[in-house]
């Protein structure tokens, strides 16, 4: 940005300015038009910059920042006495601030960063929820441990020696038995035999989660407030036994807003995903998933020089694994399940430019969004059986650790299209977080079952995270 001050009556006011920017001022002499010549008599022209002798014109892009001190005299040669008029100039100079230290524009980085990561821990979340409820299921598309169908020798599993009621009676050499809910346990515990429908191996279901929060300021960032929403939609089939997996979509949308001057964030994001679940005896499981997700912002940026606001927008496309490993343990009416679990995600965001028009135009490259997290945890539920369902009120502990991370971003003014690209790095998240969570599921007959839990995430300096998880199937 440059700004002038003029010296005699014949001074000129030359306009703003900014580094990075070519400036072009041309003086000219009253009348306007040659033969009149220009030189620097006193001072000398900032760095980057040079005057055309013979039209007037002060062209070129700033190197420095500061005031720059000189005079332009001007010759007038079209009449037999040369006239001259000189014009002292100081020239102020004043560089645009590194983007990246902007504390508006590095909230809007690390916005699209956790955004992108919600994206796919709630679809991670939601699937994984179904896939818990794969366990100990055997032949039928029913819901959690109280829906399945008993085979020969089935109770000799702990998990089904507790929820199913033949076994409970010593019935279960009995053969097959294809029912859940039927009149012949006539306990109404839905472990009766003979079902007039025979087996029912797949099941639809829909998850969803809903999760809020803030991060809290502090040095060099903003205040955050986020809402997620992620719901998805599966079915899946019991090939086997031991075996059964599924294919669902998801759907998410997230909006961040940063600080106080309107910046935001508003995020969608469609999924793709595949998932199974192997028993491998005596309680012992192993769940799968794999997704891919195309992302899409709305991005809105305060600009802290002038106060004006940039919109712009940005693609993306990530994908995740996520493997569990664990084992239920039945103690009278409680299932204590001990568990660790691996999460990673990987994405790019695509490159954009914003498009305003201003010299406060930002261009980012495109961000890499790496996330690899070790889990370990356990879960508790206790069995309450009722005529015509069963009530399964849960309690969750999990410790995560994220063992890696990226989200670095590159930016540089638009007009700058060589660079130099500042960097912006992640900063204020805790790599450790503690989750606490308390549920129930309610299963009514042997088709329908509704579940919900709350879950609150711990972590020293990352503000609040809460979510709620809610869930529904039906088995055909």
């Amino acid at each position: 940005r440059a700004t002038t001050q003029s010296a005699n009556s014949a001074g000129a006011t030359l306009p703003a300015a900014t580094q990075g920017v070519a400036y072009n001022q041309t003086v000219l002499a009253s009348g306007g038009i040659a033969p009149y010549s220009f030189t620097v008599s006193s001072g000398t022209l900032p760095a980057g910059l040079a005057l055309n002798a013979t039209s007037g014109a002060i062209t070129g892009t700033p190197t420095g920042s500061g005031v720059a001190n000189f005079a332009i005299t001007v010759t007038d040669s079209t009449s037999g006495t040369r006239a001259t008029a000189t014009i002292t100039y100081a020239l102020d100079i004043v560089a645009r601030p590194d983007p990246a230290t902007d504390r508006e524009v590095r909230g809007l980085v690390q916005a699209q960063v956790m955004a992108s990561r919600r994206f796919a821990d709630a679809q991670v979340n939601n699937f994984m929820r179904r896939l818990e409820s794969l366990h100990g299921q055997s032949g039928s598309g029913g819901f959690q441990n109280g829906l399945r169908i008993s085979t020969r020798g089935y109770c000799e599993d702990s998990l089904t020696a507790w929820t199913n009621g033949l076994c409970a009676k010593g019935e279960s050499k009995l053969g097959p038995v294809a029912s859940v809910g039927g009149d012949d346990a006539g306990d109404g515990s839905g472990t009766g035999g003979g079902s007039a429908r025979g087996e029912l191996p797949w099941t639809i279901w829909a998850g969803g989660t809903i999760r809020f929060g803030d991060r809290d300021p502090a040095t060099g960032r903003l205040s955050q407030e986020f809402e997620s929403e992620g719901i998805s939609f599966g079915a899946d089939r019991r090939f086997s036994p031991s075996f059964a997996a599924g294919i669902g979509v998801g759907l998410g949308r997230d909006t961040v807003d940063i600080g106080d001057n309107g910046s935001r964030s508003q995020g969608e994001a469609k999924t793709i995903a595949i998932y199974g679940s192997h028993q491998l005896g005596s309680g012992i499981y192993v769940d799968w998933l794999g997704g891919y997700q195309w992302l899409d912002f709305d991005l809105r940026r305060y600009v802290t020089t002038t106060g004006a606001l940039i919109n712009s927008n940005r693609s993306g496309r990530q994908w995740f694994v996520t493997g569990s490993a664990g084992a239920d343990i039945e103690t009278g009416n409680w299932m204590i399940t001990p568990y660790v679990r691996i999460d990673l995600t990987r994405g790019r965001l695509n490159g954009y430019t914003e498009n305003s028009g201003t010299l406060f135009d930002l261009r980012f490259l495109d961000q890499d969004v790496d996330f690899t997290s070790l889990g370990l945890g356990t879960k508790l539920n206790y069995e309450h059986r009722f005529i015509g369902g069963a009530l399964l009120p849960r309690l969750r502990l999990e410790y995560l650790y994220d063992a890696e991370r990226n989200g670095e971003a590159l930016v540089a003014y638009r007009d700058l299209t060589s660079g130099p690209f500042s960097s912006i790095s992640l900063a204020g998240l805790a790599r450790e977080q503690f989750m606490l969570g308390l549920g129930t599921e309610l299963q009514l007959g042997e088709a329908f079952s509704f579940e919900v839990e709350y879950l609150n995430r711990i972590a020293s300096g990352s503000g609040s995270d809460q979510a709620v998880q809610m869930g529904v199937s039906v088995k055909f």
